[in-house]
This record gives C-alpha cells, sequence and structure tokens, in this order.
C-alpha cells in the first residue's frame, strides 16, 4: 500500500473548517504543557533495558563537538544497531515487539527511520522541540495525557490492537549529547522521561483524536488510557467527542477523494490527519512492507467505510490499489514472511477486519471499473 495517502498536492485537501479545534487544542496543550513541567524537574520510571536506552548505549559513538560529524557516524552506527535491536526498516524486517515498548502490553511495530524535517540549526535552536519518536497508530480513543513506555496502564485486545513508533536515531543521538551538555550529571532515564517520550506524546494526542473519529464511526472500540500522572488535566474528552461527531457527519455526507477525507479529520497538534501522519520517507523494500502496510490499514479503514454512505465514485484508484496490494501479499507472502505465526496471525486479523470486510467486493477479487 506504499502508493496511498502520499500524495503532497496542497489542493486535494478538506472542505471543512471547525472552529471548535482551537479550544480543543488549547485545553489539551495545557495538560501537555503540565507533563512538560513535571518531567523537566522529576524523571519518570523507566526500566534499565528499555530500548530506547539500549540503542543509546549500543550506538558506542564518540561525541567530539561537531555535531554534524556526530549525526553522520550516528547514521553509519545505525546500520549495526537497528538490526541487532529487531527494528524495522528498509533494510531490516525487524519484529513485532509483542508486549509493548512505549504502550504497555500492546503489540508494537518499532521503526527506525530519519524524518528528514530537521537540521543541525533546529538542534541547536531548540533541540527539546523536536521529536525523535513518533507514534504512528495505536489503540487508544480518549485524549488525556499519558507516559508513553513509563508509567502508562490501560488494557487492550491483543488480537486486535497494534501501535506503531518510528524512531528517528540520529535525531534521539544528538538531542542526548546536547541534553548532557547542560545536564552534566543527568542519567539517560531522566533524558528519556524528559525529551523524547515526552515529545512523542504529542503525535499519540493526534492519533488518539483519529482512533475517536474511528470509533465514532463503529471501525473500532473505544479503549481508556488510565494513567497515574500527579497532576489534574482538564477534562477535554467530552468536547473531544461532541467535535469527532461533526467530523464524522462531514467526511460520510460529502463525496470526496480519499485525500479530502483524511485531511477533513483535524488533530491537536497540527492541522489535520493527513498532513500530521505520515509513514516515514524510506526506500521502499519488502523489509519494510509488512509494517508500511500495518499503518495503511487505519486511515483505509476510514476511507472504506465513508464508501458505505456516498459511494466509490471517486476512490476507484484507492479501491485498485488495495486490490493489488491483497494479490501481491498472496504472491510474495508479505504478511507472514520472517514473522512469527502470532505477529502474521495478527496483521492477517486486522487487515481482514478493517479493509477486506469493508470492500465493496469483500474478497477484492474484481478489479473496480470506471
Amino acid at each position: 500500500m506504499f502508493q496511498l495517502f502520499d500524495s503532497r498536492n496542497i489542493f486535494d485537501r478538506s472542505p471543512f473548517q471547525y472552529a471548535r479545534m482551537d479550544y480543543l487544542r488549547e485545553r489539551v496543550g495545557e495538560n501537555y504543557k503540565k507533563l512538560v513541567d513535571q518531567r523537566r524537574w522529576t524523571t519518570g520510571r523507566l526500566d534499565s533495558s528499555h530500548l530506547l536506552r539500549s540503542i543509546l548505549l549500543g550506538l558506542a559513538v564518540e561525541f567530539k563537538g561537531d555535531l554534524q560529524q556526530y549525526i553522520q557516524a550516528v547514521g553509519a552506527a545505525e546500520r549495526r544497531v537497528v538490526p541487532t535491536l529487531n527494528l524495522t526498516s528498509s533494510y531490516s524486517r525487524g519484529r513485532l515487539f509483542t508486549e509493548g515498548v512505549f504502550y504497555n502490553d500492546c503489540p508494537e511495530i518499532i521503526i527506525a527511520a530519519p524524518s528528514f524535517d530537521w537540521t543541525v540549526m533546529d538542534l541547536w535552536k531548540d533541540y527539546r522541540k523536536l521529536s525523535a519518536v513518533t507514534v504512528l497508530s495505536h489503540p487508544i480513543t480518549d485524549i488525556d495525557v499519558v507516559e508513553l513506555g513509563v508509567m502508562n496502564n490501560f488494557t487492550v485486545n491483543k488480537r486486535l490492537d497494534l501501535a506503531i513508533i518510528a524512531i528517528d536515531i540520529p535525531l534521539l543521538a544528538a538531542q542526548w549529547q546536547l541534553w548532557r551538555a547542560g545536564n552534566p550529571d543527568g542519567t539517560p532515564e531522566h533524558f528519556l522521561t524528559e525529551v523524547p517520550l515526552v515529545g512523542a506524546v504529542k503525535s499519540h494526542l493526534n492519533i488518539a483524536f483519529f482512533n475517536k473519529v474511528r470509533a465514532a464511526m463503529g471501525i473500532i472500540p473505544y479503549i481508556k488510557a488510565r494513567t497515574n500522572l500527579t497532576f489534574q488535566q482538564f477534562p477535554a474528552d467530552g468536547p473531544a467527542n461532541d467535535l469527532a461527531a461533526t467530523v464524522v457527519k462531514n467526511i460520510t455526507s460529502k463525496a470526496m477523494h480519499e485525500n479530502q477525507i483524511l485531511s477533513s479529520i483535524p488533530v491537536i497538534f497540527g492541522d489535520n490527519y493527513l498532513d500530521s501522519v505520515r509513514f516515514p520517507d524510506v526506500m521502499t523494500s519488502f523489509q519494510i512492507a509488512w509494517a508500511d502496510q500495518a499503518f495503511k490499514m487505519d486511515p483505509a479503514s476510514v476511507v472504506l467505510e465513508c464508501m458505505k454512505y456516498v459511494g466509490d465514485s471517486r476512490l476507484l484508484d484507492v479501491l485498485k490499489i488495495i486490490r493489488r496490494t491483497l494479490i501481491q501479499n498472496e504472491e510474495a507472502k508479505t504478511l507472514t514472511t520472517g514473522l512469527t505465526t502470532a505477529a502474521s496471525a495478527l496483521l492477517m486479523d486486522r487487515l481482514t477486519g478493517l479493509v477486506v470486510s469493508r470492500l465493496p467486493n469483500p474478497l477484492g477479487v474484481e478489479e473496480p471499473t470506471a
């Protein structure tokens, strides 16, 4: 599904505006700032064997003061660390982390890929604002602030739920060095819970509202995260539910192209889902195809669900791409080769439940006609 939802055409966008989204963004932003302030002064609880810590220790690249050279050296060392830690990339199949790393007890696909949306100048200006850990998918539907991989506690359906996380290893390493310069006695645990794990909450919240829309459409169940953060949060779930209902009404009442549908779903930190949530810009390969497909199942489910209400006259290209993908999966065994039985079963269940069951032809056999 590499070709799905990747258009950069700025004119193929939503016709809808949501005035109430500004209010929601402000309230959730206040909750997020409380987490930022708390972790600036107190260290979160982090397992000593946490994956991010293993990445930092495994790089074994000395920082000699030149940040650009250091980043290049980390990029070279990354090719050694990624397969060792079973991360997924264009050159490493990786594995499914069945017990979760960032989401307690939730299967995860963890991708190592540079984001290409930052420069060394951005690091020097304010490295804390950059996100080395980006959440692309998760099962939670409420928009309370939680801590990823630290203190969160929630229940998931292991047969269907999945989280997908992308890690920009050069950025993570550069942030670590800059943080150490100002905190010479600081520990990796303090850095990780203060900078990258806090930064990842923004993308988590973006997906949470997207999930709320999907739940309102009946695609997924509502799943609430129970957090033991000590500060009081503004109760934003009520306004978010109301706004999600408005979004569903809009996208199921007007025939639109897939990019218009996805750009009609706003996010908390950013403008809309299509522009704010993107699969990493990596070289297409068999090694990473399974992760790409797992990611694309979520937006595909929304687009296909909309077809029930407005028809498929503007979505024939989407149907053709999905059909070709299903055929290629059978031929190349994309969702089975190199994966455990449990991982393959999870992906096939999600493909069937989110995508195949919503196709006009359930088996996806016939080519849609123009």
